[in-house]
Protein backbone atom coordinates (compact mmCIF):
# COMPACT_ATOMS: atom_id res chain seq x y z
CA UNK A 1 0.00 0.00 0.00
CA UNK A 2 1.22 3.51 -0.76
CA UNK A 3 -0.39 6.47 0.97
CA UNK A 4 0.29 10.16 0.56
CA UNK A 5 -0.13 12.07 3.81
CA UNK A 6 0.04 15.83 3.60
CA UNK A 7 1.68 18.03 6.21
CA UNK A 8 -0.36 18.23 9.45
CA UNK A 9 -2.51 15.31 8.31
CA UNK A 10 -2.79 11.80 9.76
CA UNK A 11 -2.92 8.23 8.51
CA UNK A 12 -4.58 5.62 10.71
CA UNK A 13 -3.16 2.10 10.70
CA UNK A 14 -5.57 -0.23 12.45
CA UNK A 15 -3.81 -3.06 14.27
CA UNK A 16 -6.80 -4.24 16.28
CA UNK A 17 -8.68 -2.63 19.11
CA UNK A 18 -6.91 -2.77 22.48
CA UNK A 19 -3.71 -4.36 21.22
CA UNK A 20 -0.11 -3.25 21.01
CA UNK A 21 0.90 -2.81 17.35
CA UNK A 22 2.73 -5.86 16.08
CA UNK A 23 3.32 -4.86 12.42
CA UNK A 24 2.92 -8.52 11.43
CA UNK A 25 1.47 -7.61 8.04
CA UNK A 26 3.70 -4.57 7.44
CA UNK A 27 7.12 -5.28 5.98
CA UNK A 28 8.52 -1.75 5.95
CA UNK A 29 7.48 1.87 6.50
CA UNK A 30 9.12 4.52 4.31
CA UNK A 31 8.53 8.18 5.05
CA UNK A 32 9.70 10.73 2.51
CA UNK A 33 10.11 14.38 3.39
CA UNK A 34 13.12 16.65 3.75
CA UNK A 35 14.88 13.52 4.98
CA UNK A 36 13.79 9.95 4.34
CA UNK A 37 12.95 7.67 7.25
CA UNK A 38 13.08 3.90 6.72
CA UNK A 39 11.66 1.57 9.34
CA UNK A 40 12.83 -1.73 7.86
CA UNK A 41 11.87 -4.27 10.50
CA UNK A 42 9.42 -4.99 13.28
CA UNK A 43 11.76 -3.80 16.04
CA UNK A 44 12.38 -0.39 14.42
CA UNK A 45 8.67 0.11 13.74
CA UNK A 46 7.75 -0.79 17.30
CA UNK A 47 10.36 1.57 18.79
CA UNK A 48 9.32 4.46 16.51
CA UNK A 49 5.74 4.55 17.80
CA UNK A 50 5.06 6.00 21.25
CA UNK A 51 2.10 5.42 23.54
CA UNK A 52 -0.45 8.21 23.22
CA UNK A 53 -2.99 6.93 25.74
CA UNK A 54 -4.06 3.47 26.74
CA UNK A 55 -3.56 1.30 23.68
CA UNK A 56 -3.19 4.12 21.15
CA UNK A 57 0.23 4.56 19.57
CA UNK A 58 1.51 7.35 17.36
CA UNK A 59 4.46 8.27 15.19
CA UNK A 60 4.89 12.02 14.85
CA UNK A 61 7.10 13.37 12.08
CA UNK A 62 8.12 17.01 12.36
Amino acid sequence: MTSIVQSKDTLDLEMGIGTHPNFRNIKMIKIYGTDAIYLRNNDKMTKAFTVKEGYQYELIIK
